[in-house]
């Protein structure tokens, strides 16, 4: 396992087949060119806030190949009592529900929010956790997340 630290931490992964947990800090984490799905675990809101200057950002995840990464959410909300739902992509100006993940397509990018709060939050909200991924424009399916 790769654990981040609580600093801003730059973790590059090339082979794939790597079990990833994040820490606070704004990690920048590169898996570009793995053959093997990456797993990156995070277990806390506070690891990727929704913050200009917080969130985690991911180069490479597979979405829309044989290759299919997963975010593993399972820590936030853990069973019982039943865990994250899984909301799905959004449009813009959608709240995101509560205790549950959703992803919004923006500028080329996968923006992937997390809400384990017991209301309804805007995608503005701090209280979210989000992690964007670069160069991923559509394909993220339920199956990409654990939660």
């Amino acid at each position: 396992m790769i654990q981040t630290g609580g600093g801003k931490d730059t973790i590059t992964a090339s082979t794939g087949g790597d079990t990833i947990q994040t820490g606070g800090g704004a990690d920048n984490i590169s898996v570009k060119d793995h053959s093997v799905a990456d797993r990156f675990v995070c277990a806390a809101t506070s690891d990727s806030p929704n913050t200009n200057a917080g969130h985690d950002t991911i180069t490479g995840f597979q979405a829309s190949s044989t290759v299919r990464d997963v975010l593993d959410f399972s820590k936030l909300l853990p069973q019982p009592p039943g865990g994250l739902a899984i909301q799905g992509s959004v449009s813009s100006g959608i709240k995101i529900a509560a205790d549950s993940t959703a992803w919004l397509y923006s500028g080329g990018n996968a923006l992937v929010y997390v809400n384990d709060t017991a209301s309804a939050l805007a995608t503005s909200n701090a209280s979210l956790m989000e992690i964007t991924l670069p160069d991923v424009s559509s394909g993220l399916l339920a199956s990409d997340f654990i939660a």
